[in-house]
């Protein structure tokens, strides 16, 4: 539009001046895209064999689970591992079964002496910590030792490395079992702490779910109210 300038119409010159500005286009701002949503981890499957409500030991301190073979003197880890292939010759059934159970026999026929060594001094470390109470203590840790060693779940872990230990057995000396035994005896324990370990993580899972689902108590005020 043209503008002229006329001193008797201020307020036309006014309005050509208004229409004669030049305003900005507008600018488009850009839009952050908007962070995508975090994946969804996968549910925790439970371990086969488990079921919901095991008495399964919650970790410790430093992330291990607690086991009778823990802290063990050799004499004891001997002990131990003996009764783990007891429970393996017992229970360990399939291909492998045969040569398991006989390679059992051979061992307490051939570590007779060394076998009877170890018990004897890993009684005598119960006599000098429960004096008269040794024999009830010893009668209750060989019985849950045994438990442990027969819970179902880790049982073809447990029975793999039964089998493997019990052919490295054949070459040990009697002087090397105890040592043998202290280093090798978590072998054992393995099958048993990672079943511990995948249940743990189901139900540390679970446990939210659990507790948001669980009834919500009402509680009566006049109940509490002080006479």
């Amino acid at each position: 539009m043209e503008c002229v300038a006329v001193r008797r119409y201020p307020i036309l010159l006014a309005c050509c001046l208004t229409a004669c500005v030049v305003r900005p286009a507008p600018v488009e701002v850009a839009q952050a895209p908007s962070p995508a949503p975090s994946p969804t981890p996968a549910p925790v499957p439970l371990p086969p064999g488990a079921s919901p409500g095991m008495n399964v030991p919650f970790p410790l301190v430093d992330g291990s689970f607690p086991t009778p073979n823990r802290n063990l003197s050799p004499a004891g880890a001997l002990w131990h591992l003996r009764g783990g292939l007891n429970v393996a010759a017992l229970a360990c059934r399939g291909p492998g079964e045969t040569a398991t159970i006989a390679r059992y026999n051979v061992l307490l026929a051939s570590q007779k002496a060394a076998l009877a060594q170890a018990q004897k001094a890993y009684e005598a470390e119960y006599r000098a910590a429960a004096r008269a109470e040794w024999q009830a203590r010893w009668d209750s840790a060989m019985t849950r030792l045994y438990n442990y060693f027969s819970q179902s779940p880790p049982r073809e872990g447990f029975c793999a490395a039964s089998e493997a230990l019990l052919v490295e057995l054949e070459a040990v000396p009697a002087e090397e079992l105890p040592a043998f035994a202290h280093a090798r005896l978590a072998d054992l324990d393995r099958p048993f702490t990672g079943f511990y370990a995948a249940y743990h993580a189901w139900r540390t899972q679970s446990l939210p779910v659990a507790l948001a689902r669980a009834p919500r108590i009402e509680v009566d005020p006049k109940v509490l109210r002080l006479p």
